[in-house]
């Protein structure tokens, strides 16, 4: 009897620090996002609804599943400092991306909306990437919930970018949103490496 108390206090507390990270992402790169709207006097870039849709594709949907997971693993560390740790570079490169878009907006003379647009799609990748690492090491499961989490996403933008308020892209945009996305991908994988490196040297 109290071995299934402590397996299902492990199983909460496991479950809900590795979801955490998704929802964690979000509330960093919006305090940071606000902070550079103040300084650079530049108006917030997103509505409410299109906050809405990445709440419930990427965050909720494969974080209720997850958190019913079976996860006996001894708990390590304490609930925000890890979730925070693990949120915080896909916040930043969140933030880079959008700092980055803002100064090549100016440059080339983009519209906000369109420029809009172009941040939220990359918002949407970096924060799937997030779910794909909560999904590791993938199984049937896992990979059914990141795949119908980064699809559904993107079907979801496309239709309802009416409702988005998001406008249609150039080939030159979308060539910068999938270089910027490689870039961002790259800065990841750097992360898991460093991260892995990390649990092994002091395991």
């Amino acid at each position: 009897m109290l071995k299934d108390v402590l397996m299902e206090g492990r199983r909460v507390v496991n479950n809900i620090t590795n979801v955490a990270r998704i929802f964690f992402i979000k509330t960093i790169y919006s305090v940071l996002l606000s902070v550079f709207c103040i300084l650079t006097n530049m108006e917030f870039p997103f509505i409410p609804i299109q906050i809405t849709l990445i709440d419930l594709v990427i965050e909720a949907y494969t974080s209720f599943f997850i958190s019913f997971e079976r996860n006996e693993k001894t708990i390590r560390g304490t609930f925000l400092k890890t979730a925070l740790t693990n949120a915080l570079p896909f916040a930043i490169v969140i933030m880079l991306n959008i700092v980055i878009l803002t100064v090549l907006g100016n440059g080339m003379g983009i519209e906000q909306n369109t420029l809009t647009t172009m941040m939220y799609l990359l918002i949407g990748f970096v924060s799937i990437l997030a779910v794909q690492e909560v999904c590791m090491p993938f199984d049937k499961v896992h990979a059914f919930l990141f795949g119908t989490t980064a699809i559904g996403f993107y079907v979801a933008v496309y239709l309802f970018k009416n409702l988005l308020k998001l406008s249609p892209l150039t080939g030159e945009q979308i060539g910068i949103i999938v270089i910027l996305a490689i870039i961002s991908y790259v800065i990841i994988l750097i992360k898991r490496k460093m991260y892995k490196n990390f649990v092994i040297e002091n395991s």
